[in-house]
């Protein structure tokens, strides 16, 4: 081989060695986490008289920006979306829109833009030009929560308005905001290079983008108009000379001999430094928003169960009942059970005949809201089928009348309850029989006095029908018990009668339990508390009494507190109507959890105005909402 030849292998095998064996050397400096930095600006920020269509930012390194229609926010809003582009160490944005006379605008990134490698986020980064002479420099700022829930709104839009446009001609109904931006995820917003004016203020959640509040949209308000105002703030602080020059000189404070800071306290003296701020005003203001509910009325679902009942499920629950009328049968003779809310109807046909019918056909009528969400009546015609093979397949079933099971152990303080899987006519008391035991020797405990647990009924003509008998025990925790119905004891629609039906459970103590008496300070008009686990959902509800509100038979645990002003009067919480400048009923919630244990009685203090409405919600009840949050999104 050639000399020339040898030089070249070698050299390809050192290439392939170094190649194979890069994971064996350095790996490069720390990970950057320094976020973009803007190098050059055109125009220039803050440039007055500028009245550019596209501005060009200049970054020390690879940008993006991320969901820019979302995350950036130009003020005054653009009817056409600018256009906002990165390319390499660029981003571009150019208007559609003719920009304003007179007037500053802001551009705000948010939390869209970050390097391109590692994603470092550039934090609250705002662009501003004028095309007039002057730069506007008012701020305002508060906070958005949820009117029902008191969470904080991430990515509401808050908009301002020209507060001389009195009367319905401003607001997100009429026109687009004078200046916008967006919430945080705190609900935090600061709106900036306001004009020096009165303003009137809304939170909207704009889910279409063009800046008017559409039905079924968050809305908020305030009654009064807003004045910006800034104050000069002095502020001075006292530092040590030796301090400042370290730290300006990027030194390393040693630790020093009692001696040696006794030297120092004699060489050196202590500076004040004066320094002024701008503080903008208001900067507390608080946007409860709400929506309208959009979903009309209408029948979601009809099932037949079997021959002698029709379960009807509505959309929306409803204050008013709706009207059920058989199409079979006029004159018909039927049962109706309606929901706590409304929203399902369970219909039983008393008629044997009327139910051997394979189709059943009825008319309902319930209220719906026309386009001026006025209530109006709407009717629907409806049929439950139950065919011949579901005849046929449910005719033992349908023969035989179902005793109601207890459902676990019964609480101390729970009646017994005799009920059955369809309405009964009669009942023979004596062949219901209740034993208790306290080890094998089983004795018969006589039952009190019952109370009837009563059906709703349309008819007048109702021969008496219900749903079965309440006993008011006094149980005794330390015995076993056994219920036990006779067959033939009750007869039920269509003439079916029961088996002979036997079961046995055990009582739950008394100091299984804690009791809660929660006594408020509040100016509501009708309060009401409602008792909440840790996921925020509403355990049970009382209306407020002024001298204590008893939650009693409560498990041991964790529960939280809210309360709102049922100001309508209709036992429940009612979002604001911006057409009738109405804002939703108030809810407070106590800021604390309350900690009950079993067999204690607590008394619960709560002045609902002591703590303000941003810090009342517990942190325990956001967190459990940002995961609800996040699950829908995904």
């Amino acid at each position: 081989m050639k000399f020339a030849n040898k030089l070249i292998a070698l050299a390809t095998v050192a290439l392939i060695t170094g190649c194979a064996n890069r994971g064996g050397g350095p790996q490069g400096g720390p990970r950057d986490m320094t976020p973009p930095q803007a190098t050059n600006m055109n125009p220039k920020n803050n440039a007055t008289n500028a009245k550019p269509k596209k501005i060009e930012l200049q970054f020390n390194e690879f940008v993006e920006v991320k969901n820019a229609q979302q995350r950036v926010i130009i003020s005054p809003p653009q009817k056409t979306p600018a256009t906002i582009l990165a390319n390499g160490k660029k981003v571009t944005i150019e208007f559609a829109d003719t920009l304003i006379p007179n007037t500053t605008y802001t551009i705000d990134f948010t939390n869209a833009l970050r390097d391109l490698n590692e994603g470092n986020v550039l934090e609250g980064f705002t662009y501003a030009f004028s095309t007039g002479d002057e730069i506007d420099t008012m701020q305002i700022s508060g906070t958005v929560l949820n009117a029902m829930d008191l969470n904080p709104m991430s990515g509401a839009q808050v908009g301002i308005y020209e507060a001389k446009l009195a009367g319905d001609s401003t607001g997100p109904l009429y026109q687009m905001p004078v200046r916008i931006t967006k919430t945080d995820s705190t609900g935090h917003f600061t709106i900036k290079n306001i004009k020096n004016g009165a303003y009137d203020i809304y939170a909207l959640e704009d889910k279409n983008s063009d800046y008017i509040l559409t039905k079924g949209e968050y809305f908020g308000f305030i009654d009064n108009s807003i004045e910006t105002a800034v104050e000069s703030k002095e502020r001075y602080d006292t530092i040590r000379i030796d301090k400042a020059k370290n730290e300006a000189e990027g030194k390393k404070k040693k630790k020093k001999s009692k001696i040696d800071e006794l030297s120092d306290s004699l060489r050196y003296m202590d500076t004040i430094v004066h320094t002024i701020t701008q503080h903008y005003t208001p900067d507390d203001i608080l946007l409860l928003a709400s929506a309208l509910p959009t979903k009309q009325q209408k029948v979601m679902k009809t099932e037949r169960k079997n021959p002698f009942r029709i379960d009807i499920f509505m959309q929306n629950k409803t204050r008013r009942r709706p009207d059920i009328k058989c199409l079979n049968n006029a004159n018909a003779d039927i049962l109706q059970r309606y929901s706590k809310k409304n929203d399902s109807i369970t219909i039983w046909i008393k008629d044997s005949t009327l139910a051997k019918a394979d189709t059943m056909k009825f008319e309902i009528t319930y209220e719906i809201l026309d386009s001026l969400d006025n209530p109006i009546d709407k009717t629907d015609t409806i049929k439950a089928l139950f065919g011949k093979k579901l005849m046929q397949k449910q005719k033992k079933e349908s023969q035989t009348l179902g005793v109601t099971k207890i459902d676990g152990e019964k609480p101390f303080f729970a009646p017994l309850k005799v009920t059955f899987d369809r309405p009964v006519s009669e009942i023979d008391t004596s062949k219901i029989r209740l034993y208790s035991a306290e080890d094998t020797a089983w004795t018969q405990v006589p039952l009190p006095e019952f109370s009837v647990l009563e059906i709703d009924t349309t008819t007048s003509t109702n021969s008496g029908f219900i749903s079965g008998y309440s006993y008011n025990v006094e149980w005794n925790d330390e015995l076993k018990y056994t219920l036990k119905v006779d067959s033939g004891a009750a007869f039920g629609l269509g003439g079916v009668t029961n088996k002979a039906f036997q079961q046995e459970f055990k009582i739950t103590s008394r100091d299984k339990y804690a009791n809660l008496n929660v006594i408020t300070k509040n100016n509501c008009q009708n309060p009401i508390i409602q008792l909440l686990n840790e996921k925020d959902e509403v355990i049970m509800e009382k209306k407020d009494n002024a001298n204590g509100t008893l939650f009693e038979h409560l498990e041991q645990g964790d529960y939280y507190l809210r309360l709102y002003d049922d100001e309508n009067n209709d036992e429940e919480w009612t979002p604001g109507n911006f057409k009738e400048k109405k804002h939703a009923e108030k809810v407070f919630y106590l800021n604390t959890k309350v900690h009950l244990r079993a067999n204690w009685d607590i008394d619960q203090e709560w002045d609902v105005d002591a703590v303000e409405l941003t810090k009342q919600k517990p942190d325990v009840l956001k967190k459990e909402a940002e995961k609800k949050d996040k699950k829908k999104k995904k």
